[in-house]
């Protein structure tokens, strides 16, 4: 295990509610390009492989939006990744391995996984491949955050009587007991001690306030799993995903928090019609 002692000594401590830090994810990928060995670089590549995802769905047209620079792949480069699938199902090019299962089926509109939006599938393939990560604290960080996601995603199912089948990813057994189970803690209290921590966020009613708890829940989980990491990848792992945090409340106010939530809300109404009583309006 490699160790950076005097990158990671010279970090300045972060708080959640720092106004603004230091650093960017953007800056301090850029110092770490020229710091972290080739081994951890390619570990590394997984934070900012969400980005990547982001401009491929742009690049093919499922979402809309502008470029985000944070990503691992170039736009250039991306144009000539996805001519090379156009010729042929399994070019000699390297892509993340993700990329590799998605693009070909969303050119052949085969679907990876059935009754999910194009969006959601490149996300589970991600997660599945970050789940299998070499490195324990990034496969763990990774399932973490999938299975709080997916229990959210539950959560809301129940709440507005919707298809559990359709909203909730992943084709893992914590994922069924998810879909199929009639439990208030869906039956997996045992196998995640977090389930209460994430229905009380769930129970928040300003959608405000329930993201920043829920970044409360990510950054606490951060703090406790890197606690024996002292100079290490992954300290610096977790600090990227903290500066995250920061950066995105740092720009973000209530309105634009609300914004998110119809959006959210929008999302799912394009799947599937709300009765009359849950119907939200701009």
């Amino acid at each position: 295990m490699s160790n950076y002692y005097s990158f990671v000594a010279g970090l300045p401590e972060i708080q959640l509610q720092d106004a603004k830090a230091y650093h960017t994810t953007r800056s301090i990928k850029e110092e770490l390009a020229e710091t972290v060995n080739e081994k951890d670089w390619n570990l590394l590549s997984y934070y900012y492989g969400k980005f990547d995802n982001h401009n491929l769905l742009l690049s093919l047209g499922v979402i809309e939006g502008s470029w985000d620079e944070r990503g691992n792949i170039s736009e250039e480069d991306l144009k000539e990744f996805l001519l090379a699938f156009q010729e042929e199902d399994d070019p000699s090019v390297e892509v993340p391995s993700w990329f590799r299962l998605f693009i070909p089926a969303y050119q052949q509109d085969t679907p990876l996984y059935a009754e999910m939006s194009w969006e959601d599938q490149l996300t589970t393939a991600f997660y599945e491949e970050g789940m299998k990560c070499s490195n324990r604290y990034i496969a763990d960080w990774f399932q973490f955050k999938y299975r709080v996601r997916n229990m959210m995603t539950a959560i809301q199912c129940r709440k507005f009587d919707l298809d559990r089948n359709v909203f909730v990813l992943g084709s893992d057994d914590f994922s069924k007991q998810l879909r199929n189970s009639s439990a208030k803690d869906f039956g997996v209290v045992v196998e995640f001690p977090y389930v209460s921590d994430v229905q009380k966020i769930m129970d928040m009613p300003n959608f405000y306030d329930r993201e920043k708890a829920l970044d409360v829940l990510y950054w606490n989980y951060i703090e406790e799993n890197t606690f024996f990491f002292y100079f290490s990848l992954e300290k610096i792992y977790g600090y990227i995903i903290q500066l995250e945090m920061i950066e995105r409340w740092s720009s973000l106010n209530e309105d634009e928090g609300m914004e998110v939530f119809r959006e959210f809300v929008n999302q799912l109404k394009s799947s599937f019609r709300f009765q009359d009583e849950f119907s939200l309006k701009r």
